[in-house]
């Protein structure tokens, strides 16, 4: 059980012992969060795909590569901080990525069931597909649009994907008004 924390830089942190930076990492996970220089929301598509692929991962150069983006630094000057320092923003990132995910599924949640979509497991066959998925639907198809799209704001992107949303739950209803009249 460790008793003091000594504030390594991250560089040299990671020289350490593994039982050591493992008993370290059991106890910087509760870190308080720290303000980061910018929001994870504000960054563009292709930053915050990276940091949702990336920061659960055990890869430290990935780790160094998103916290480099979202505080604009130099890598080199992420290795040079304080581990406590290094994990509050770490941890900062991670409520933020993680407040994202909840509000992509609270946003993007499957309003309509399409019960012939379902049965052919439409979700689980594109999933492979990730951020691909997106790109596909915002460029209609059209591949060299793609980038472009990768680079907008994460924002901007959210919002084209709920409003296309509510869009497809409007055409869906008003398609069910009109069925029901050609019944009648």
């Amino acid at each position: 059980m460790i008793e003091t924390i000594k504030n390594y830089k991250l560089k040299e942190f990671l020289l350490q012992d593994i039982e050591l930076v493992i008993e370290y990492v059991n106890v910087l996970q509760y870190v308080v969060p720290v303000e980061t220089e910018q929001l994870v929301f504000d960054l563009t598509l292709r930053e915050v795909d990276y940091i949702k692929t990336h920061l659960f991962s055990t890869d430290t150069e990935a780790l160094v590569e998103i916290i480099s983006t979202v505080q604009k630094i130099k890598p080199t000057e992420v290795y040079h901080m304080p581990i406590i320092t290094f994990y509050g923003i770490y941890n900062s990132i991670k409520q933020q990525t993680e407040s994202i995910i909840k509000g992509e599924e609270q946003a993007l949640g499957n309003g309509i069931v399409n019960f012939k979509w379902e049965q052919v497991r439409g979700n689980e066959r594109l999933s492979r597909f990730g951020v691909y998925n997106v790109l596909d639907n915002l460029a209609n198809g059209d591949v060299l649009k793609y980038e472009a799209i990768f680079n907008l704001p994460y924002a901007v992107v959210m919002q084209k994907l709920v409003m296309n949303k509510i869009k497809d739950e409007i055409q869906y209803e008003m398609n069910a008004i009109k069925d029901e009249k050609i019944i009648k």
